[in-house]
């Protein structure tokens, strides 16, 4: 049984495992900046932590919240399928 939530491509099997969407190369931008504009963020201040972290102050709605993007090397595990 497929689950699909809030934004569209995010889907779920029913026992809860993730199921990750290959995005076409060159396209990560757009797919980021979708994502970003679905929430309505538009307002924001942003400081560079370091090379691999970006943090985001943004109003939404008249309301402040914080986006956070981490760079960081996966470590797969047992429960990782690769298709």
């Amino acid at each position: 049984m497929w689950l699909h939530v809030a934004f569209g491509d995010i889907m779920y099997n029913s026992d809860g495992s993730r199921v990750y969407h290959r995005i076409p190369k060159y396209l990560v931008n757009e797919t980021v900046a979708y994502f970003i504009e679905a929430q309505e963020i538009h307002d924001c201040f942003h400081f560079v932590i370091n090379d691999f972290e970006l943090s985001l102050k943004c109003l939404r709605n008249g309301e402040l919240y914080n986006v956070d993007i981490h760079i960081y090397k996966s470590n797969r595990n047992r429960n990782t399928i690769s298709i």
